[in-house]
């Protein structure tokens, strides 16, 4: 540090009185070191706080921290706990800038499983085809730019709508030309799905293989149900399945038309040669032959959904009520009001697994025993945090409602029966 504690003339390295570093780890902390003491100098992980990385993450990690942007707000550096007991470090993907990453601090650079749970432990890579996963860990963080977690999605040909899982994806690529690469069908290229050496034989699917530029990567091409695309007419009709379209908690596109790996199908008539597409600019899904003028965007599900299938989320507890009270065994949350508005706070309830997307409201109506749930709807933009807002209200009047969560498994039971009631009601 320059100075002469002694005065002798002579600092640092160049005075014997000058105690030496010890630094048994080589993390740089330790004992008369300049980096400062090491408060366990056997484990290179742990430097001047070896309570960070003690604390586990509240479910997904990926939702640690606040709406609306959850751990992409939380500092670079931030540690949980890992899985085999190791730390996670919250880090850019690229290094630099854009989607952070939970990846393994000090190791080998493995990444948290795209469930985000922890329970889960590494991502693994896809095999070339994309239907299964390899044993090999998935460490290359530069090929992830963010994460969501679509209601359905592709695992394998006999797990085409599994749920509870996410997905990383890329950046985006140019579409590679399929004639010009090498390799397996349905691996490193795709042809007319209706070629019989295909992976799925003549029939249209919703995954007709993976190519090269996304195998390269451990990825895949995404299914149309997995992306931010609306619906289209022509879908495939091969596989005997119904998935549910991801829409807002879809892959989104990247420059311009995005290739997904979905043949495109209507009724009768069909081309052998074109694929669904999606274009978030102009919110269409279009079918088109393959052209290295559109682009790709590789994906990679969650590896891992915790020993089994996720479950819908349990019911939201109400909080912050003016009073209960019970009739015909039915409870009454009260809540007054003697404005135009009023807020209901809530807690949340276990999200099963996989993390809640949005609420749903319902007014009550009565059975003539006790007020029920009739429609249910969507919070449009999404909600996924307490209080619910009621606006628009008469303090002449009384109001009763339901609201229940929603992840990708489907809805969860109700919560009570919110009773609001206006001050002038008497």
């Amino acid at each position: 540090d320059g100075y002469d504690f002694d005065g002798d003339g002579l600092t640092d390295g160049s005075d014997s009185d000058c105690p030496a570093c010890v630094d048994s780890d080589s993390d740089t902390f330790g004992n008369n070191c300049s980096a400062g003491s090491d408060c366990n100098d056997s484990d290179s992980n742990l430097t001047s706080d070896c309570s960070i990385g003690s604390t586990a993450c509240a479910g997904d990690c990926y939702l640690e921290g606040s709406s609306p942007n959850y751990a992409q707000a939380l500092a670079i550096g931030t540690e949980r706990q890992g899985p085999d007991s190791t730390t996670l470090t919250l880090q850019y993907a690229t290094g630099s800038s854009g989607f952070k990453i939970w990846k393994e601090k000090g190791g080998s650079g493995r990444i948290l499983n795209s469930s985000g749970l922890v329970g889960n432990g590494w991502q693994k890579q896809l095999t070339r085809a994309g239907t299964a996963f390899g044993a090999t860990d998935f460490t290359t963080g530069s090929n992830i730019a963010g994460r969501v977690c679509p209601a359905h999605v592709f695992l394998s040909h006999s797990s085409m709508t599994a749920t509870g899982r996410c997905l990383y994806y890329d950046s985006g690529n140019a579409a590679q030309a399929l004639d010009a690469a090498s390799g397996t069908l349905g691996e490193d290229r795709l042809v007319a799905w209706t070629n019989a050496s295909s992976a799925r034989g003549t029939g249209a699917s919703y995954y007709e293989g993976n190519i090269k530029t996304c195998a390269d990567k451990g990825m895949r091409l995404p299914t149309a149900y997995e992306t931010t695309m609306p619906a289209p007419s022509d879908l495939p009709d091969g596989d005997s399945i119904t998935p549910t379209f991801a829409t807002t908690n879809g892959v989104p596109s990247t420059v311009g038309s995005t290739f997904t790996a979905s043949a495109s199908k209507t009724g009768t008539y069909y081309d052998a040669n074109q694929y669904i597409t999606w274009n978030d600019s102009n919110g269409f899904a279009l079918a088109q032959s393959w052209t290295t003028q559109n682009q790709v965007r590789c994906v990679l599900p969650s590896s891992s959904d915790g020993g089994g299938s996720a479950s819908a989320p349990s019911a939201p507890t109400l909080s912050g009520y003016d009073s209960t009270f019970t009739s015909n065994g039915q409870t009454y949350y009260e809540y007054v009001f003697c404005s135009s508005s009023v807020d209901v706070p809530f807690t949340a309830g276990d999200n099963g697994g996989s993390a809640i997307t949005n609420y749903q409201l319902s007014q009550a109506s009565w059975n003539g025993s006790n007020y029920v749930p009739t429609t249910w709807n969507d919070f449009s933009p999404a909600k996924t945090t307490s209080p619910i807002s009621f606006t628009g209200l008469s303090s002449s009047m009384e109001y009763f409602y339901f609201i229940r969560a929603k992840n990708a498994v489907g809805t969860g039971p109700t919560s009570g029966l919110i009773y609001l009631f206006g001050c002038h009601v008497y």
